[in-house]
């Protein structure tokens, strides 16, 4: 079977789609899977770095992901290439049908919460790419109920197929290292989240006070994310500011001390896909403190707290208990461990395969 994958997302940095599918192409690579697999990239030097030269061949684009170009230039790769499969691991997805095709949704955020534009992309396009394409592939059960309602996709099209974490614990760096480059100090609350408004930081911030101001101790708010107005507003205005630290970007080894010295992390996204920095954080034994909104109820299970992100209060009572209290601190560094081994990059990438050969029987 000759596969196609759109792997344009992959530039750089790995994280979101760019990290499902390098994850997803690493254990194609090593589990030596009986098909050949193209890659559609713009980054040929960026994969080569990542060690995906040699097992799978390269097409090179010249459009970006979502720039008006691909509408002509995907469709055309793929009618040259005679593929038996396609796989848009996005919701850029070609206007219409070239060869049998599998889409991974992994949310609906930008019909939900974005502009006009973007609900006429997800209306039009990303609608009608859901009913020519074989199947479907999504990170969580929420995901697959939104595009079954919003999409109109028949349930038996599609394949909720959880994702994993790979960020792991490094040899490479020490916490002293860490500790020193972004001026960290324990203990501390960590958060890893983008500033978009559905993250909810804000609110974040305004939970991290009332657990202060509630504590017998000083603890520090640790936060992974690139700037915004609003939030670099409502950092200067905490009156613990100076406990406030935002880091823009951190490398996965950094990432990693961070997790793994952190006692709690938290996290009062309003709406996800799925939620790999909860999962992430579970990985280290780090106890959570989660939204029970969307689709992360399913992903953190009995691993963390749940509660609802609109209820600061109680958001933060959740915060201050596990700052303070020793005993339910290790009840939920032992639970985050034990739930993060339900999930698995090997388990995500096999069932895709089985998708995919699934859907050219199907074709």
């Amino acid at each position: 079977m000759n596969i196609i994958i759109d792997t344009r997302m992959i530039y750089d940095r790995l994280h979101g789609i760019a990290r499902y599918l390098y994850e997803i192409l690493k254990v194609f690579n090593d589990r030596y899977i009986p098909h050949n697999v193209s890659l559609i990239t713009n980054n040929p030097g960026t994969l080569k770095k990542l060690g995906l030269a040699g097992r799978f061949d390269f097409i090179e684009a010249k459009s970006r992901p979502f720039h008006p170009m691909e509408f002509l230039e995907i469709p055309s790769i793929l009618k040259k290439s005679k593929a038996d499969l396609f796989h848009a691991p996005s919701i850029s997805v070609p206007p219409f049908k070239t060869v049998p095709t599998v889409i991974t949704v992994h949310d609906l955020i930008p019909y939900h919460e974005g502009s006009m534009f973007h609900r006429m992309y997800c209306n039009y396009v990303l609608r009608n790419a859901i009913g020519y394409s074989q199947a479907v592939i999504t990170d969580a059960e929420y995901t697959k109920e939104d595009v079954v309602k919003y999409m109109g996709c028949p349930e038996d099209k599609i394949r909720v197929i959880h994702a994993s974490t790979s960020i792991s614990q490094s040899d490479e760096i020490t916490w002293k290292e860490v500790s020193r480059k972004f001026r960290l100090k324990k203990p501390y609350v960590f958060c890893l989240a983008n500033p978009r408004p559905h993250k909810n930081l804000t609110g974040l911030i305004s939970m991290f006070e009332m657990a202060r101001a509630g504590s017998p101790k000083e603890f520090s708010l640790v936060i992974g994310s690139k700037t915004s107005e609003e939030l670099e507003a409502k950092i200067s205005a905490s009156p613990y500011k100076n406990d406030i630290i935002r880091i823009n970007y951190l490398e996965d080894d950094e990432l990693g001390i961070i997790y793994e010295n952190a006692r709690v992390f938290a996290f009062p996204s309003f709406f996800e896909g799925f939620g790999l920095p909860p999962l992430e954080a579970m990985s280290f034994g780090c106890p959570v403190v989660c939204s029970n909104r969307t689709s992360l109820p399913e992903v953190v299970g009995e691993g963390g707290i749940l509660e609802d992100p609109s209820d600061k209060k109680a958001f933060a009572a959740h915060i201050l208990r596990l700052m303070t209290d020793d005993e339910l601190y290790s009840e939920y560094s032992a639970r985050a461990k034990e739930r993060s081994r339900f999930f698995s990059w090997e388990k995500c990438a096999m069932e895709t395969l089985e998708v995919y050969e699934n859907a050219v029987k199907k074709n």
